[in-house]
């Protein structure tokens, strides 16, 4: 009688934090834990951190691992524009047959990285240049987010005008 293959698999990734457009390398390892020979082949994908995929990687047969002996595959993921948040590299290790035999995850966080600026600019423009004290000042803001893919959350815009000797006359949050 036939054995079934029995295997393990493990994954890593070169980094916890990725921004914008980072490559991800993917280091996985199939280890055959019996003593005959089989055949594995892996399948690596990309989830969300509620395990909805987000980018199915390819699917490679890495052939007859002889029994005890492992096998590292490497594989790249770039986050382009997907959104900050948390994610998970799934590895599965199938049989010869395509029966899951075992999966492993690593965690990963895209984010805005540190050092890259803000992640929101703001212009603030007015009608004209000088006043009279009975004029009416039009006051515009513009806030936007410059980032490629993070959500900026509770943004609050604070204008606050004040006389030359640095008194506040009005201040608003919108």
């Amino acid at each position: 009688a036939a054995s079934a293959p029995l295997g393990r698999i493990a994954v890593s990734t070169d980094a916890l934090a990725y921004g914008a457009y980072g490559p991800v390398q993917i280091a996985a390892t199939a280890t055959n834990l019996g003593a005959l020979p089989a055949i594995f082949s892996v399948a690596l994908r990309i989830e969300d951190s509620n395990g909805f995929t987000v980018s199915d990687l390819a699917a490679r047969s890495i052939g007859t691992l002889a029994g005890g002996a492992s096998q590292a595959i490497a594989d790249a993921w770039n986050t382009g524009t997907t959104l900050a948040g948390s994610y998970r590299v799934r590895a599965t290790l199938l049989g010869a047959s395509g029966e899951v035999l075992h999966e492993a995850t690593t965690s990963f966080e895209i984010r805005h990285p540190e050092g890259a600026g803000p992640a929101v600019m703001l212009r603030l423009t007015t009608d004209r240049p000088v006043y009279y004290t009975t004029d009416q000042v039009n006051i515009q803001s513009l806030i936007g987010n410059v980032t490629t893919n993070t959500i900026v959350d509770n943004a609050v815009i604070r204008i606050t005008i004040t006389d030359p000797a640095g008194q506040t006359v009005l201040q608003r949050d919108g």
